[in-house]
């Protein structure tokens, strides 16, 4: 049986969220406003929160026969646990692989100069 574990959520992916709400709609009244509506300009502008929905959705974390497996969107990886090198905890990473939806999480650290941030 695999042990799940949902990602925790930060403010950085509400302000996105918000951002990016408060922009389409700010976009989307100046498109009315000049009777410029067409379906291709509603794909355009519904394109960036269908991304921000399926991050949220689809962010998970889980072990199954001793591998950590993570999914976020379009990044997935697996981990054997027996290459982590070492877990740092309550941390950030600011360049790297990031399937993570807050800014504190952990840095596991496996094979020779591999990391993800979880």
């Amino acid at each position: 049986m695999d042990k799940v574990y949902k990602a925790k959520i930060g403010s950085p992916f509400w302000l996105a969220v918000a951002t990016s709400g408060i922009g389409i709609s700010v976009i989307f009244y100046f498109i009315n406003q000049h009777g410029m509506i067409t379906p291709l300009s509603l794909l355009a502008l519904a394109i960036p929160v269908i991304m921000l929905v399926w991050i949220l959705i689809s962010t998970r974390y889980f072990i199954r026969n001793d591998t950590l497996t993570y999914q976020s969107g379009f990044l997935k990886g697996q981990i054997p646990i027996r290459n982590i090198r070492s877990v740092k905890t309550n941390t950030t990473l600011w360049m790297g692989t990031k399937p993570s939806l807050a800014r504190k999480g952990m840095i596991i650290k496996y094979n020779q100069f591999r990391e993800v941030f979880i």
